[in-house]
């Protein structure tokens, strides 16, 4: 007899923590302000209608890679940067895969045929890391098609030369081959 009373006890103590959670976490969302999608075309300012990725980064603005270009919005304004030929510190190349934030809040874009930029909020200027043939430093492939970063510091770049790379914050100059087991060790 005393094992059922126990057990009801319990039972009543379970429902009614999960009917107070339902009620604090249906509060919480009443409070939460209200969720506002915007939808973007070419006769807002995209350059592109084909957006292949987007990032929400620290600051709190969105950016889009489209085929034409780095789109950065704040939610008023559009602001492109695209490849200007005769431009130091521009965008390589318009056709952008893929965006990462690291640890720095800076960018990172792979770019297509036009390997990887790094975007520096401080400057709003790109540095540019391209292959270069006999260099194994470098990019193996100007076609840069995947990025990840890690708190940790090393920004993982995967090219369509079947070769990814690792490269750690404190040495943006170069990138180097990836150490398997030591770089994936991070914890």
């Amino acid at each position: 007899m005393c094992f059922r009373a126990l057990v009801t006890a319990w039972r009543c103590l379970l429902i009614a923590g999960v009917l107070v959670s339902g009620v604090t976490a249906t509060t919480m969302a009443a409070d939460a302000p209200p969720l506002i999608l915007e939808h973007l075309t070419t006769a807002d300012g995209l350059p592109q209608g084909t957006v292949y990725t987007t990032l929400q980064d620290s600051q709190g603005f969105i950016w889009l890679g489209t085929e034409d270009g780095l789109v950065r919005y704040d939610g008023h304004e559009l602001v492109r940067y695209a490849y200007a030929r005769d431009a130091r510190n521009a965008l390589p190349g318009n056709f952008v895969y893929q965006i990462a934030e690291d640890g720095s809040h800076d960018l990172w874009v792979a770019l297509k045929d036009a390997g990887l930029a790094r975007w520096n909020r401080t400057s709003d200027s790109f540095s540019v890391w391209r292959h270069e043939v006999g260099n194994p430093q470098s990019l193996s492939s100007d076609a840069v098609r995947a990025l990840a970063t890690s708190p940790q510091g090393p920004i993982w770049i995967g090219t369509s030369g079947a070769r990814s790379l690792g490269c750690h914050a404190s040495r943006l100059r170069s990138l180097r081959p990836c150490q398997w087991e030591s770089d994936l060790s991070y914890s």
